[in-house]
């Protein structure tokens, strides 16, 4: 990764516990967070270091192998983001970061990840804005325009 990839990388994840801040007590321990999407597990060990019960699911066999290394303390699992192997209402939170980029069945992958959410949870997603500076990192055949309201 170069040296600007860093920054925006780091960038992010300030961005996110800027936001996540509040969400943080003394104990959490009874607090479970699922990071959807989570590639080699850093915003999962950093969560699962503030105390988190933390899940983490990714496709790749190869980046779940990268995120048990990276966060051991973490239960990572290869899976789908539509078919998450765990039961109804199991998360106080779920995250979704870059994911929805990805996906090409948004409403189907926010079916499942509200199926997992507890009635009230937190869900945070953060996708890639077309115009942003970070968008520069990206290939512009992996890229896909969308508008804001299709979420809705």
């Amino acid at each position: 990764m170069n040296r600007k990839a860093i920054k925006f990388y780091i960038s992010i994840l300030t961005h996110f516990f800027e936001y996540f801040k509040s969400h943080i007590k003394k104990d959490n321990s009874r607090t479970f967070i699922l990071d959807a999407g989570c590639g080699t597990g850093k915003i999962a060990k950093k969560l699962a270091d503030f105390g988190f019960q933390v899940y983490g699911v990714d496709f790749s066999e190869e980046i779940i192998s990268l995120a048990r290394e990276n966060a051991p303390k973490v239960n990572f699992q290869v899976a789908s983001v539509y078919k998450l192997p765990f039961s109804l209402g199991m998360f106080d939170i779920v995250i979704c970061l870059g994911l929805f980029q990805t996906v090409s069945d948004r409403e189907r992958a926010l079916q499942e990840i509200f199926r997992v959410l507890k009635p009230g949870g937190i869900l945070a997603i953060r996708t890639l804005n077309s115009f942003s500076v970070g968008s520069l990192f990206l290939s512009k055949d992996t890229m896909r325009f969308s508008s804001p309201f299709e979420f809705s």
